[in-house]
């Protein structure tokens, strides 16, 4: 079986893109509870990289999904605000062709990122906060969202299991405060 580890990046200084000290400590934190990965890759912003090395890993490689649609992010924005985050995306998907398109294509993106990790390993993929919620309701399409809660917190993510071309589970990561 293989793995794909998606995890948001850790806080950073806003309106700049570098990892603020308390992302910095989230992430070195994170980092110790993690692994090992046979490859480390990240988003080209400076965030999502800094993070990877702030958990202590060497970033192997820039990752970046199909970006998110313009004409969804007013959506994604409202959903991502509730406290069942995934119950109102996976709710959306239905009316919202432009959703469901882009699920498809976050889908086939990670299923060819998942097929090139070697069997029995792992990768991680530090990306962004509405990606990464989307990421898992494409991944897991018969799973219920609904009882997943609120939008991921920094450094959260979800671990995807990959065998025989498809996903075949996923385990929700959540960071305690």
């Amino acid at each position: 079986m293989r793995h794909l580890e998606l995890r948001r990046h850790a806080q950073r200084d806003k309106p700049h893109d570098r990892l603020s000290a308390a992302g910095r400590d989230l992430a070195r934190h994170v980092g110790k509870t993690i692994g090992p990965f046979s490859h480390v890759l990240a988003s080209p912003a400076e965030r999502a990289r800094e993070t990877a090395t702030a958990m202590g890993f060497t970033l192997d490689a820039t990752c970046a999904p199909p970006p998110v649609p313009p004409e969804l992010a007013e959506l994604l924005d409202r959903c991502l605000a509730e406290k069942r985050a995934f119950r109102g995306l996976a709710q959306a998907q239905a009316g919202t062709p432009a959703l469901a398109s882009y699920l498809r294509q976050l889908r086939e993106f990670w299923l060819t990122l998942a097929a090139s990790v070697p069997e029995d390993a792992a990768a991680l993929v530090i990306t962004h906060a509405g990606i990464l919620e989307l990421s898992a309701l494409a991944c897991l399409p018969a799973a219920d969202p609904g009882t997943w809660g609120p939008a991921f917190a920094p450094c959260e993510g979800i671990r995807l299991a990959y065998a025989g071309g498809d996903f075949q589970s996923g385990v929700l990561l959540r960071v305690l405060a």
